[in-house]
């Protein structure tokens, strides 16, 4: 989202407007403004190109429908030596379709040759690493796949570069 755009936030009848800067923004709604009690908050962005609403922390795309995600998948050294395979760091990272990061915790699985490894993501991010000796020889595809949830529906991608065991 644009720096500068804005997102109105209700809640009961009290609205707030915040201000955008990296896709994140605050606003209060004054103590006086609502009467005791609990009330459903929602935020709506109303932005340039792709509008859509935000409820109780909870991302939806527009019309409610689950998402598509942006996907990456890279790897550090790209070259590691046999038995050393765990020296390979698995870096990988999914947003949705509208630029927000999956919920912490999301896992993604990484597959390398016949065996894989698991990243837990914190902001849409996350690595892991592959056991020694897990790979003989060769060079091998890196591919991974994340399962989705209630909100977010699955995807998966595949790295530019290979993993070469020598």
């Amino acid at each position: 989202m644009p720096n500068g755009d804005t997102v109105t936030v209700t809640a009961g009848s009290a609205t707030c407007v915040a201000p955008l800067n990296g896709g994140k923004g605050t606003c209060e709604i004054t103590s006086t403004a609502l009467p005791s009690g609990s009330y459903s908050a929602s935020a709506v962005y109303s932005g340039r190109r792709r509008p859509g609403r935000i409820e109780r922390h909870v991302r939806h795309p527009p019309g409610g429908r689950q998402g598509h995600h942006d996907h990456q998948v890279s790897e550090s050294p790209t070259s590691v030596a046999p038995g050393a395979e765990s020296a390979a760091v698995f870096t990988v990272g999914v947003a949705t379709h509208y630029g927000e990061a999956v919920p912490n915790g999301e896992k993604v699985t990484v597959t390398v040759g016949s065996t894989s490894c698991v990243a837990t993501l914190t902001a849409g991010n996350g690595t892991c690493t592959i056991t020694n000796s897990a790979l003989k020889p060769g060079s091998y595809a890196v591919s991974n796949v994340y399962s989705g949830d209630a909100n977010h529906t699955g995807s998966s991608a595949t790295s530019t570069t290979k993993l070469t065991v020598t």
